[in-house]
Formats: structure tokens, sequence, C-alpha cells
């Protein structure tokens, strides 16, 4: 909208006005608000638990209540606090990051955390970066494996151990010496 003078008197003659039709924009800001509700809602809710942190420090920007579950702690609580010192073993994190700048997303990652109340929990972790709000972030979906683990290694117990001596078996020491016999060979060394 701007007022048109008259050049000589400068005195106000029209109004010059533009308009533009902005139904449809009006529409699709609509539109995406609503999908980002029901989006917030399904990942709030879904049964899957989801992290998300900020690549550069690893602060929470978002858990959803499968998550709180899982970790034994609330977003509430842990809001901006850096996750890095949950996993067991921080340089697979460091890993963890440099995988996804090559690949971009990582799939089956099997790995511990350590959970907000000190306890520990085998996690099957699938990454991916993106963006969330204004910050680069890594956005995790979760399955805790910890009995699927505790499993493994009790049948390995059993296949390389006497079940009523409890001292290891033939496969054991077949096992070792295959693995004692490589290390040999690789280092160049007597066995």
């Amino acid at each position: 909208k701007a007022l048109v003078r008259d050049a000589v008197s400068r005195q106000v003659v029209g109004v010059v006005t533009s308009m533009q039709d902005i139904t449809a924009l009006k529409r699709l800001q609509q539109q995406l608000s609503e999908d980002e509700q029901r989006f917030r809602f399904l990942a709030e809710e879904s049964p899957v638990p989801l992290v998300i942190t900020r690549v550069s420090d690893a602060a929470l920007l978002f858990s959803n209540k499968a998550a709180d579950v899982l970790f034994r702690g609330s977003y509430a609580e842990h809001a901006g606090r850096s996750m890095r010192n949950l996993w067991v073993d921080a340089a697979a994190c460091d890993q963890l990051v440099d995988r996804l700048k090559r690949e971009g997303t990582v799939r089956g990652m099997e790995q511990q955390f350590r959970r907000f109340d000190g306890s520990i929990v085998w996690l099957l972790l699938s990454v991916t970066r993106g963006r969330y709000r204004e910050d680069d972030a890594l956005i995790f979906a979760l399955k805790d494996i910890t009995e699927a683990k505790e499993r493994e290694t009790e049948l390995r117990t059993v296949a390389y151990t006497d079940v009523l001596t409890g001292i290891p078996n033939r496969r054991y020491f077949l096992a070792r010496a295959a693995l004692e016999l490589r290390k040999a060979k690789r280092q160049g060394s007597p066995l």
C-alpha cells in the first residue's frame, strides 16, 4: 500500500494497493502444522525407544516415553545433558559418528549403554543424521537386546564348558588352539 502524491502540490491524489491471494499458502501451512502434530504424537507414543542428540556435544534434545522407560530417567530430568557418558565404550560413540559421516545411516549396531541409574543394558541401534529444530542431530531408534546377549553368553559357556565339572571342554581346547595357532603365524613366533 502506498500513497500517490501530486508532483507539484504534494497533495495525496490516490492510493496504490497490491494484494496477493495467500489462501493456498495458508492451507499448506495448516497442513504442515497438522502433519507436525501427528508426527510428534507418533514419535512420543511409539513403543520403539527414540532419542535425538545434538552431534556437536551429544546433548539430549528429545526422548520419547519408551526411551525414558528404557533408560530409567525422563527427558524432563535430562534435557540438554550430554548422553556421551551413557556409552560404556566412549570410543564407540566416536566410531558411530565417523561411520555416519561416511554412510549416512547405521543399522543394527550392538552397543552397551549405562542407564541413568547406573545399570548396564545392551542395545541394538539404528541411527541417522538429520536436523532437529536448529541443530545437527543424531536420531536413534533403539531395541533392548540384553536378554539375548545374556543367553548368547550362557550358550557359549555351555558350548565350551563341561557341564559336570565346569572346566573347559575339548571344543574349547580346539577353538583356543586354532586361535593361538593363527596368532603365532601372524606374529611369526613359535607355538
